[in-house]
């Protein structure tokens, strides 16, 4: 990777006159032209109300734009310098603040957790010592065990508005941890929160002060910040939307989850970003950061280790247009954001937008790369995510792949957070299922398959139960996968026997209201075959009367007037 200098910005207003293209450079001026008619198509498609894009090239931000309104009211014209808030893109600023506290001493990536924050423990059958082996490159590569949501701060907490960041990452205490640290990727908001809680312990600090001090500031990112009460208050700043709902933001909130998603920036600073990574973490010419420790970064960890592709230290690496890309986005809370970066081919780019109806950002930026990369390409819907985590340490199936035994793969399978997928089999071939797409599987031994690029595994009990799938795939597409090599554990399957059915689950059963951001959600207990069934889908194992545990070891707790999936609150 060669040094980068940001350039000019050509064209940074909505509101000025339209990009003049012979001002930009002569490569990409065709690729200005396409996304200055596509984008607002794409924004009506997807009522959208504002926009924000940059393209970095060569060392240069060489086009800034704004499109559409910072609110469906006042209808203030969104410029290139307008800031939104960007939800997890923040989680790759935690790890440059956690990355600059080890080059000075301060942290190690892998010393337990608890040596810097002391109060640290979780619940779980694993027991204690488990939670004591969490360390930091855990955390920041969400292969710590821990869930999605803390209890407190969580988007289902009708008080999220008023938790401060203390309070939500000391919540943490009351979590159930789901698996062995460094066993499987799950997503998890919490865990990068403790990061950031770790970094505010050595340093002293709040931790909107320690991002500012220590890589805002030095980093030249002028218009970013972590205080989310001053950002918000300004009149520049992009209201969020959920379809045509304003996502409130109360007491200067727009969630306390801070480490994980409280950063607000503009696509210009975003770029800057960008030139950071490929100014091999310099900054003023000097290292910032020592290049083992941004390696780390780049370097798919733990389950994806030894990968060419998969999740390292808050940052995405994918394989896209047969190139190396580095990514994170943003979603939820009112807004969609999205970075890409393609070192091989010099040039990243930046979008923002403030609706999160559809995860619209990533499709946007993706038309953007193939542009620049001279590919046909239209706006796509996006996928939903699909698969995720790796094994649970059991041994691999040892039923043999042939005609009469193929079924028994058969069943639905869960990532985390309620994500299924489906295996279906005849005599001869057993398939993968995902939405209307029926992908045949090719037998490659006992327990193994191959398809699409795509390695299976399945995994078994010792008594030779199927438990689930282990899957690699070095080609993933992060619009469907958030890690290179995942794991579905097994819900439930055709031949599954009749359940116990207990007289007292009848009394459990029903609808159970609680919020989502504020605005009505529900889940459902159900009976099916003599288990209990989390809405119709998800089959509950019993632990103990009035806790139960999903496939992938998320904790379900209900006495007929509450509710609680993992750390989400419903109620009767």
């Amino acid at each position: 990777m060669a040094g980068l200098g940001l350039g000019a910005c050509r064209s940074v207003r909505a509101s000025e006159q339209p990009l003049d293209i012979a001002s930009v450079p002569d490569d990409i001026a065709g690729v200005v032209e396409a996304l200055t008619r596509s984008i607002p198509r794409a924004m009506a498609r997807q009522d959208i109300p504002g926009l924000s894009i940059a393209l970095v090239q060569r060392g240069a931000l060489v086009w800034a734009e704004g499109f559409g309104f910072t609110d469906r009211e006042r209808r203030v014209p969104v410029r290139s310098d307008t800031q939104f808030s960007v939800g997890s893109i923040s989680k790759s600023f935690t790890a440059l603040g956690v990355l600059r506290a080890v080059e000075q001493g301060r942290l190690s990536l892998d010393e337990p957790l608890q040596t810097y924050l002391p109060w640290f423990s979780v619940r779980g059958r694993l027991g204690t010592s488990a939670a004591a082996t969490i360390a930091l490159r855990h955390l920041l590569s969400h292969h710590a065990g821990l869930g999605t949501w803390a209890p407190l701060g969580n988007p289902y907490d009708v008080e999220y508005h008023a938790r401060a960041f203390d309070e939500v990452v000391r919540s943490t205490r009351d979590s159930w941890l789901k698996f062995a640290p460094g066993e499987r990727f799950e997503y998890s908001n919490q865990g990068i929160d403790l990061a950031g809680a770790t970094l505010e312990a050595v340093r002293g600090q709040p931790f909107v002060r320690c991002m500012q001090d220590d890589v805002l500031t030095p980093l030249g990112l002028t218009a970013s910040t972590f205080d989310q009460a001053t950002a918000t208050a300004r009149p520049s700043y992009a209201s969020p939307y959920t379809r045509r709902r304003r996502v409130p933001i109360r007491n200067g909130i727009v969630h306390p989850m801070l480490a994980a998603g409280g950063m607000i920036s503009t696509a210009p600073d975003l770029a800057r970003f960008l030139a950071f990574h490929r100014n091999e973490g310099r900054v003023g010419g000097q290292p910032w950061v020592r290049q083992t420790l941004l390696r780390d970064i780049y370097t798919p960890q733990f389950s994806a280790r030894g990968q060419p592709t998969g999740y390292g230290l808050a940052m995405y690496k994918a394989i896209e247009h047969d190139t190396i890309r580095f990514s994170h986005g943003g979603f939820g809370f009112g807004i969609s954001a999205h970075y890409r970066w393609l070192p091989e081919h010099d040039f990243g780019v930046v979008v923002l937008t403030n609706q999160d109806a559809a995860h619209n950002a990533p499709a946007i930026a993706g038309e953007a790369v193939a542009l620049m990369l001279g590919r046909e390409a239209r706006f796509r819907a996006p996928r939903g995510r699909a698969d995720g985590p790796a094994p649970t340490g059991a041994a691999e199936a040892q039923l043999p792949a042939s005609s009469g035994s193929l079924r028994a793969f058969a069943g639905s399978y869960l990532l985390y957070e309620g994500v299924l997928e489906t295996f279906e089999a005849d005599d001869d071939h057993l398939y993968h299922v995902r939405g209307r797409q029926r992908m045949t599987l090719r037998a490659e031994g006992a327990g193994a398959f191959f398809g699409d690029g795509r390695r299976y595994t399945f995994v078994s009990d010792a008594a030779g139960h199927v438990q689930g799938v282990r899957i690699v795939d070095p080609g993933y597409d992060v619009a469907t996968a958030e890690n290179s090599v995942i794991y579905l554990a097994r819900n439930d399957a055709p031949a599954d026997a009749r359940g116990p059915n207990r007289p007292e689950w009848p009394g459990l059963t029903g609808r159970y209201v609680g919020t989502f951001v504020g605005a009505p959600t529900e889940a459902k207990l159900t009976l099916k075959n003599g288990y209990l069934y989390l809405n119709g889908t998800l089959k509950l194992t019993t632990l103990e009367p009035g806790r139960f545990a999903t496939a992938d070891n998320e904790e379900v707790r209900v006495d007929g007037q509450a509710l609680f999936v993992g750390n989400k609150r419903y109620s009767r």
